[in-house]
């Protein structure tokens, strides 16, 4: 058997700048695995995620076409914490499984790959890389980035923060890469400085 990829996860609360730090990896042709699309895609292909999704967690969430209804989903999950935990539990299950099919797919010659989430710990992620890279970013500017990608208020973005803040715990890794997502702080530079460590 050959070596296995190296996996290092990019993390940080809402705002900080996860895509963006993406964005560079993949402009410099390395390999990012985005968990949010993946997510949702496995979802949408999977007729035993979707039948698991029904069965477990709320019958109504998936239409007689097979098709999730994501805001039906939505409401039931943030009206009901033990449906989040039995839908979180089937989902980041798939896509643990789906990262290491994915890891195992990556050219012989791969030696590190990256995977973006934002809740690496809650979902198991952080037992199967081997370092993390946590995108931070001031409160006030993670604000402003967020009412301006999805037009929402100052106040609904802070409660997400807060919200994330209760729930994130990102120094529990033995191994931890901090990179600034500011104005005064190029993430070029940061990224190639932790590229060559």
């Amino acid at each position: 058997m050959g070596k296995t990829t190296r996996l290092i996860a990019i993390t940080g609360g809402i705002g900080s700048g996860k895509s963006v730090v993406s964005k560079v990896l993949l402009s410099m042709g390395k390999h990012v695995y985005d968990c949010d699309s993946r997510a949702k895609s496995i979802v949408d292909s999977s007729a035993e995620i979707k039948m698991r999704i029904a069965c477990e967690v709320s019958a109504e969430a998936v239409g007689p076409d097979g098709v999730v209804d994501r805001a039906k989903l939505a409401e039931v999950v943030f009206a009901d914490r033990n449906a989040l935990n039995r839908l979180n539990a089937i989902v980041h299950a798939a896509v643990i499984d789906d990262i290491e099919n994915w890891r195992v797919g990556l050219p012989d010659n791969t030696d590190t790959a990256w995977v973006e989430s934002a809740i690496i710990y809650e979902s198991g992620i952080d037992r199967i890389v081997d370092c993390v890279w946590l995108v931070e970013a001031p409160e006030d500017l993670r604000i402003k980035r967020v009412m301006a990608r999805n037009g929402v208020s100052a106040d609904d973005v802070k409660k997400r923060i807060d919200a994330q803040n209760r729930t994130c715990d990102y120094v529990r890794h033995s191994c931890i890469q901090t990179i600034l997502n500011d104005s005064l702080a190029p993430l070029l530079p940061q990224i190639q400085r932790l590229l060559q460590k």
